[in-house]
């Protein structure tokens, strides 16, 4: 196969929106899309899916990007993560949904009652229905402790690492709480997420309905559009709005990043990889990111397309991976 070359890629993408690619031209096209693509078979279904996941592509390279100057390679980086990552939503599989019961969870007795606890596998998300048919989606890593039947006077949870989207079972009589480390959440019908940072930060955000977050001495009532971060330094709740379709994005297998920092994208990176990503340069520390990271990337290509967008190398470690200014 011939190497590959941005610039040709570029005027391929063109005399392809024009029509008039040569056979040979539309080969090598062909080619260089087999080879960045991560999943087996053709990366198109058929010549229609084909044509769209071009046009796709074409747009991410169009796009608005932090300067004049690194225009196009920022968009051709971004526009490669998303072929590496197939973000053509055809392509990503439904979070696999494990039946009540049936989750292959950990069972432990308690005096109460028996207790499931599920962890999600790294790079994953899983679906748990619980006994009320309230659905429960854990992002990658996140555990999950809940009880084979809920009790009548209560339905309670407890989120015990990592992030969850939660769409509860309207039950008026029966409140439905969520215990995360020191705070309490408590909902009678709605949808929300609640992800613990390694920081001891806790983040809650409501798509829909409301929640009433609690801990000793604060109390809240949190609807659509709001979004709390708490400490437990025992400081007043931050409360800020948030697009009630930005929450729980996360479950179609991507987690999108909008001027993010590298703080931001290190934590995401941890999430789906289960490995930080660090670095001891302060000019990288200060870089921000626009982009899709798909869980089902291999970790490599996407630390290639990481280190790529700011013209930057990377190291990976055991325990690690580390991003470095090729200009210090």
């Amino acid at each position: 196969m011939k190497p590959f070359n941005e610039h040709i890629f570029k005027e391929l993408l063109i005399k392809h929106r024009k029509g008039n690619l040569s056979l040979d031209e539309a080969a090598l096209l062909d080619d260089w899309f087999e080879h960045l693509q991560v999943r087996k078979g053709n990366w198109y279904v058929d010549e229609e899916d084909k044509k769209n996941q071009l046009e796709l592509l074409w747009q991410q390279i169009d796009v608005k990007t932090r300067s004049r100057d690194n225009r196009f390679r920022y968009t051709w980086y971004s526009a490669a993560a998303i072929i590496l990552g197939m973000a053509c939503f055809t392509f990503w599989p439904q979070p696999k949904e494990l039946p009540h019961a049936r989750n292959n969870a950990t069972q432990a007795t308690t005096e109460a009652r028996q207790m499931l606890v599920y962890t999600c596998p790294i790079g994953a998300t899983r679906v748990l229905r619980l006994p009320d048919q309230s659905r429960i989606t854990l992002n990658s890593g996140a555990t999950i402790r809940y009880p084979v039947t809920f009790s009548a006077k209560i339905r309670e949870v407890e989120l015990v690492a990592g992030q969850a989207y939660f769409d509860i079972k309207s039950q008026p009589d029966i409140p439905f709480q969520v215990k995360s480390k020191w705070l309490s959440t408590v909902v009678l019908g709605t949808s929300f997420e609640i992800r613990l940072h390694k920081n001891d930060r806790i983040n809650i955000a409501v798509n829909s309905g409301k929640v009433r977050v609690s801990r000793a001495n604060q109390k809240v009532v949190l609807e659509a559009g709001k979004q709390l971060y708490a400490t437990n330094d025992q400081q007043p709740f931050r409360i800020s709005d948030i697009p009630p379709e930005q929450v729980g994005r996360w479950q179609k297998g991507q987690w999108r990043l909008e001027s993010a920092s590298f703080r931001e994208l290190s934590d995401a990176f941890e999430v789906i990889y289960g490995i930080p990503l660090i670095t001891n340069n302060e000019s990288v520390s200060g870089q921000t990111y626009n982009i899709i990271l798909n869980y089902h990337t291999p970790m490599k290509d996407m630390v290639a397309v990481l280190a790529a967008i700011h013209n930057n190398d990377f190291i990976i470690q055991e325990d690690s991976v580390v991003l470095i200014s090729k200009y210090h």
